[in-house]
């Protein structure tokens, strides 16, 4: 009863919330649909010349912004009878859109003081009903659009979420009450074993955010010609706007392609939940025949998800805490009912954290992910999978234990050890370094070098150059403008950083070789770094260490590790299948040179 009334209270504060920003969107629509209708009845008035009388251009200063107003009296004659009229324009009040009030006063007062004639366009079936400007303001019905469109949706979507929220929340306090020991039953998805990846309500969401952000950014590309004319040119950096929008529309394009595609994919899980120190195991299952290019990719993980802030200030970070990505050949995709199966299968580190969703704010999430290359739009799909410690997981100490070098063996249903998903296939190795650009030469001399060219990362070298292009066209706005030096000088340190991050990208390249002498490794821009050698004896062994994450993918560098201490950086910028495939030829190089050293 309390959790049901907690419920029924937090939906009722957020319809209260909600129904004012309805109430302005509603009645910001029906402006735009009454001018509308005025603008088109009025294109029927028969136009005739009046005299303008009087003309005041009205200043209305409320301290944050000054809007205007244009006011006019005019005569003109109809059937012989002459009439007075004191409306100007088809829109009514105060605005500060555009310059039209100051335009309009302009013409009036010129017509006035010549007293050449003005054209009006009187009401044949009301002749006491006349205007003088009958055309709608562009600006002002899209200002008008815009205006209902962000509220009236920012209410309505409020009022549907605080409905189907409610619903939810609901159905998830009544499986709690059911399984207070078993939070993975306390979702629906969750307790059936078939999860969705929600494709459709993403796309669906992809475009309603498009189409609120371009309505929002619209109106920068008709103010930012005008401002740049009139020597502005700091406006440029508003055409930021309605390029995240283009980005926007391309994105959910790109959904709504893949939907069209792929349907609704789901995981099915062969248990629940994933245990910790056991098994996330089960099948993809995408409703249609997909032939890959490659062999697809699954990649599970464990995110941090945190909020902070408040009200504008209220941001949203993600945190990758673990990650493991496993190739899936494409002879392991099976055929069932014009469905296409991807098998699935981790084992699960006994020292991660279990699923924890009870503070919004700061919730533990893990992460199932597919992809495959295929022609025409590529597969992708993500699930939100429940991962547990149970009573199969390993004690809380196994996870010590297995740091002080005791093996933690994960078991399957029948008591049999599961081997490690994560251990390199020696066949594989080689083609998971030419797949990541990673070359393997011999060496002078005799032995191995693996060669990390430039441009390994063509893709990630020509997203941040353009990202290095657009912020660095903000900063010399910055510097051209009036704007104070703190902002130039904070703008400019972070151009700095991304000019760095280019050349690294573009022109950074690295070399590690193995010979009879011992590892010798050099790197930096052209190659050009400080060359490190060390003899076999001072190598203690090799190490993967979590590096950068960009986006959703985790990238990883491999060190080698010096007795007494210390390392030595030989690749960076892998991803974790290349991180293994190097550490592994590295290894294999160490033994078969060293007298097996490492």
């Amino acid at each position: 009863m309390g959790v049901s009334t907690k419920v029924s209270g937090g939906a009722g504060c957020l319809v209260l919330f909600a129904l004012p920003f309805a109430a302005v969107g509603v009645g910001a629509l029906g402006m735009f649909a009454w001018t509308v209708a005025s603008c088109v009845s009025m294109q029927s008035w028969r136009e005739i010349p009046a005299r303008i009388d009087r003309v005041e251009l009205v200043a209305d200063d409320s301290g944050d912004s000054t809007t205007y107003r244009v006011e006019a009296e005019y005569a003109y004659e109809w059937e012989g009878r002459e009439y007075r009229g004191d409306r100007v324009s088809v829109h009514t009040g105060s605005d500060n859109v555009g310059s039209f009030h100051q335009r309009a006063a302009a013409a009036l007062e010129e017509h006035r003081d010549s007293g050449r004639p003005f054209p009006c366009f009187v009401n044949p079936d009301d002749p006491s009903q006349a205007v003088l400007y009958r055309n709608p303001r562009i600006e002002m019905l899209g200002a008008m659009l815009i205006f209902g469109l962000v509220f009236g949706g920012a209410g309505f979507g409020i009022l549907g979420a605080s409905l189907f929220g409610a619903r939810a929340a609901r159905e998830t306090a009544a499986l709690r009450e059911q399984h207070p020991d078993a939070p993975w039953r306390w979702k629906k998805e969750w307790d059936a074993g078939v999860i969705s990846a929600h494709s459709k309500g993403k796309m669906i969401g992809a475009f309603a955010f498009a189409a609120l952000w371009n309505l929002v950014s619209s109106p920068v590309l008709f103010f930012v010609p005008d401002e740049v004319r009139g020597g502005n040119t700091l406006a440029l950096i508003g055409l930021l706007f309605p390029l995240v929008g283009l980005g926007a529309i391309v994105a959910a394009v790109y959904l709504a392609l893949q939907w069209r595609r792929y349907g609704n994919t789901v995981f099915e899980m062969d248990a629940v939940p994933g245990v910790v120190g056991g098994m996330l195991s089960g099948r993809v299952r995408i409703p249609t025949v997909v032939l890959p290019e490659k062999d697809a990719v699954a990649v599970l993980e464990c995110v941090r998800r945190r909020t902070t802030g408040s009200g504008e200030n209220r941001r949203t970070s993600t945190d990758t805490l673990w990650q493991e990505e496993l190739s899936v050949p494409r002879g392991a995709l099976a055929q069932e009912s014009r469905a296409t199966l991807v098998p699935v299968r981790f084992l699960i580190p006994p020292d991660q954290p279990p699923t924890d969703e009870e503070d919004s704010d700061n919730q533990l999430l893990w992460r199932l992910r597919a992809r495959m290359a295929v022609p025409g739009v590529d597969f992708s799909a993500l699930f939100e999978v429940p991962v547990f410690r149970t009573a199969d997981s390993p004690a809380p100490g196994a996870a010590a234990a297995a740091d002080d070098g005791a093996a933690v063996m994960a078991l399957d249903e029948a008591g049999n050890a599961i081997p490690d998903p994560a251990a390199p296939d020696p066949a594989k190795t080689g083609e998971t370094l030419r797949r990541a650009g990673v070359l393997t030469e011999p060496a002078p001399g005799g032995g191995m070098a693996l060669a990390f060219p430039m441009l390994r990362q063509p893709g990630a070298a020509l997203g941040t150059l353009a990202i290095t292009a657009v912020w660095g066209g903000v900063v010399a706005l910055l510097l051209k403008s009036d704007a104070p030096a703190f902002f130039p000088a904070v703008f400019g340190l972070f151009l700095l950083i991304l000019v760095w991050a280019s050349l690294d990208l573009c022109f950074g390249r690295s070399r590690v070789e193995v010979n009879r002498d011992g590892l010798r490794a050099r790197g930096g821009l052209f190659g050009l770094g400080r060359e490190h050698r060390l003899a076999f004896g001072d190598i203690a062994g090799l190490d993967i260490q979590k590096g950068m994450q960009a986006g959703n993918t985790l990238y990883y560098s491999v060190a080698v590790l010096k007795h007494g201490g210390g390392k030595v950086r030989v690749a960076d910028r892998l991803r974790q299948d290349a991180a293994r495939a190097v550490v592994a030829a590295l290894e294999t190089a160490l033994r078969d040179y060293g007298g097996g050293a490492a």
